[in-house]
């Protein structure tokens, strides 16, 4: 008899894990593709998503700007072209797809936040100043 409950258990332990797992790789698919955030209709920032057996990606062109509350400012636009920074420790939670970018000082903490099919929501996480999400929206 608990023979038979250790092998149901282990049993559901492999299916919850697999459930899960393919709802993770669902919750990528969500995510994958080119996203562009604009700042009085230029791009300032692309970032580019992958989903296959793990989720890759990465910033490219991005030079945001920010004055002391938070907001975008127009310096924003001196944009770098081709430089990239590739994304890492990328998390699928529900609608929310957390990752880090390393810099020189230290690594910058992002979670993008869905807000409908193409739309999304930069946010930065544990920043000196709060930065106003900056929004997205899928270009494919």
């Amino acid at each position: 008899m608990l023979r038979d409950s250790i092998g149901l258990v282990l049993v559901y332990a492999v299916f919850a894990a697999g459930s899960a797992a393919a709802e993770g790789l669902r919750g990528a698919r969500n995510f994958a593709g080119v996203w562009e955030a604009r700042f009085d209709g230029t791009v300032i920032c692309t970032l580019q998503l992958q989903a296959g057996e793990t989720m890759s990606g990465a910033l490219r062109g991005c030079s945001i700007q920010v004055n002391q509350q938070g907001e975008l400012i127009p310096a924003a636009m001196a944009r770098r072209a081709g430089e990239e920074c590739p994304i890492q420790n990328i998390r699928v939670q529900g609608q929310t797809l957390s990752f880090e970018v390393n810099s020189p000082a230290d690594a910058m903490k992002f979670e993008l936040v869905m807000t409908g099919e193409d739309g999304a929501d930069l946010r930065f996480v544990r920043t000196p100043i709060k930065i106003q999400p900056i929004h997205f929206e899928r270009r494919t």
